[in-house]
């Protein structure tokens, strides 16, 4: 049966720029499948363009390579008060609120932001919240335990329905991963949850996803792995809430126009009639 392959992730040489695969052997074997599964598939979709064009670079015919951006439920991810249910149901009260939701994994680095906690605890009126669950969250506890961060707050993960009031709830989120090359081709999917419940975005994330931010006018980039530059770019949003809304209502607007999951699915459905 002919098939789509769908690349959200440059596999295996995300695993292989993290320092998590080593083995030469074994990662030979894995681009071997890599490119095995490329040239069999009847046609590739990907999720971010500079992920096309990589792919391209490396032989695949250009006709055969197809960008689908990620879409959003603008319907489910919209704009809610900011003091809502989850401020009262946590006792956030009126504090300014920095809000990580995702995977606590390697690859996003949030080190970084505990990092960026520590420069700003001081600042009692700043909060740092983490939601989700991954392989780094039980040492990601534990390094804010041991430099005594009470500014910061690890909330488990939490249902999906319940992220839109969580991000309503948030005055600053972040976006982060590690400073490396394979990042340069993704697009964090939060982003757009992000944006479509106009909410600021921090973004350390060099590449695509940058010039999707700069180009939604929807946040502030920083540096990937720069805890400096982060707590810099938490202090002047706080510092400035106007911008903060600017920068949401600018981001609500980009999905709204180039993320309508409808019109997504009507794009996909296309390549695949055309096979």
């Amino acid at each position: 049966a002919p098939f789509v392959f769908e690349v959200r992730d440059l596999w295996p040489q995300q695993i292989v720029d993290l320092g998590v695969l080593t083995n030469a052997r074994l990662i030979r074997f894995l681009k071997w499948l890599e490119h095995f599964l490329y040239r069999k598939a009847r046609a590739i979709v990907t999720v971010a363009e500079a992920t096309r064009q990589e792919l391209i670079s490396r032989g695949i015919p250009p006709g055969k390579v197809h960008t689908v951006t990620n879409a959003i439920a603008l319907d489910v991810f919209c704009p809610k008060p900011r003091m809502g249910d989850m401020r009262y149901r946590y006792g956030w009260g009126e504090r300014t609120l920095v809000m990580y939701i995702g995977t606590h994994g390697l690859s996003q680095g949030l080190e970084t932001v505990l990092d960026a906690a520590l420069e700003l605890r001081e600042h009692r009126d700043i909060h740092f919240v983490f939601v989700g669950s991954g392989a780094e969250r039980e040492k990601l506890m534990q390094y804010a335990s041991e430099r005594d961060l009470t500014n910061v707050e690890f909330i488990p993960s939490q249902p999906r329905q319940d992220m839109p009031d969580f991000y309503s709830a948030a005055d600053i989120c972040l976006v982060p991963l590690k400073r490396r090359d394979v990042f340069l081709t993704n697009i964090p999917s939060k982003m757009f949850e992000i944006m479509a419940c106009a909410r600021p975005i921090v973004l350390g994330v060099e590449g695509q996803a940058r010039h999707v931010l700069e180009e939604a006018g929807a946040g502030i980039a920083v540096p990937p792995e720069d805890a400096s530059a982060l707590a810099a770019s938490i202090l002047r949003l706080m510092e400035d809430p106007d911008a903060c809304a600017r920068f949401g209502e600018s981001g609500r607007r980009y999905v709204e126009l180039h993320c309508n999951r409808a019109r997504k699915a009507q794009d996909l459905l296309e390549i695949l009639q055309r096979l």
